[in-house]
């Protein structure tokens, strides 16, 4: 994953490298969703698209940044304070 990647550069980044990727240093191999919910609750931010992940970091408190296409993030979002949006519209620039 480049993003992940790029930010490795710059902080310390968790990834989980898929098996066509190398592993980055420092890689964290997650079995469930139990262990994911646990690395996430422990991160201090999270940045991610409109996923299933991106609730779950949520709903375990860790402030996020949602990334939205085009779905709708009024009725797609996960809810909470420390939630933030940055949609992106058909034309590719940034909406909100």
């Amino acid at each position: 994953c480049w993003m992940a990647r790029g930010l490795a550069r710059t902080m310390l980044v968790y990834w989980c490298a898929g098996r066509e990727d190398p592993p980055l240093p420092n890689a964290v191999y997650i079995e469930d969703l139990y262990q994911l919910a646990c690395w996430l609750a422990k991160a201090r931010l999270y940045v991610g698209n409109d996923s299933g992940v991106t609730h779950l970091a949520a709903a375990v408190g860790t402030p996020v940044l949602a990334l939205f296409g085009a779905t709708d993030p009024g009725i797609w979002a996960p809810r909470g304070a420390h939630v933030r949006i940055a949609r992106w519209g058909a034309a590719g620039g940034m909406m909100s």
